[in-house]
């Protein structure tokens, strides 16, 4: 009698040891694992394009910086021509970018603004284009408040700021009206580290 129930109980042990070592019991933890894995790519694919060192020369290489003054609309307009190597080609084509232009002091005490607005950066193009331009346009007060010829005799003393998707900057280049007459070796840039964009991005937008 003892025997038989002792063999009961080893019998029952077993069938609970082999339930428990179902396959279709593992399901949650497949299926868990499956959506953590899932996860995982998508964020990898939502990880952003970094820009950081990508717009020095020869990648990016200013060829005209322009300054006119529409007297239609009374607004001071900034004419920024540029071409691209391939590699930043690449790049552009998955992200987006922007610029503004900080101001030098006189242009600054006739309109009140530090900077431009932030424009956005061309969209590459299909065919393999590599030159570009972007327009900066600035409302200007009364004509009467301030001198043409001042504004347009001196292009220095502006400031490129590049932009990333997360509206960051990632390259400065200083008095770019230089850095468009050199050769792109000797052109007038900065990189930014990490630490200086908090403040002048938030100040872009």
């Amino acid at each position: 009698m003892k025997k038989t129930i002792v063999l009961t109980k080893i019998i029952l042990l077993l069938a609970i040891i082999l339930v428990s070592c179902n396959p279709h019991n593992s399901s949650y933890s497949k299926e868990t694992n499956e959506d953590f894995d899932e996860e995982i790519n998508y964020e990898s694919k939502k990880r952003p394009i970094t820009l950081v060192e990508q717009f020095i020369p020869p990648n990016f290489v200013i060829q005209s910086f322009l300054t006119s003054i529409d007297k239609e609309t009374n607004e001071l307009i900034i004419k920024l021509d540029f071409i691209i190597n391939t590699h930043l080609y690449e790049l552009l084509k998955k992200t987006d970018y922007y610029f503004f232009i900080e101001y030098p002091d006189k242009i600054q005490n006739i309109t009140g603004s530090e900077h431009s607005d932030l424009v956005k950066g061309p969209t590459m193009d299909e065919n393999n284009r590599l030159d570009y331009y972007v327009t900066f346009k600035q409302s200007l007060p009364s004509k009467s408040t301030y001198n043409i010829e001042s504004i347009l005799s001196n292009n220095s003393g502006y400031d490129l700021n590049i932009v990333n998707e997360q509206k960051e900057i990632v390259h400065i280049f200083k008095d770019v009206s230089i850095a468009a007459t050199v050769n792109y070796e000797d052109s007038s840039s900065i990189i930014l580290d990490k630490n200086d964009n908090n403040n002048k991005s938030s100040n872009s937008n």
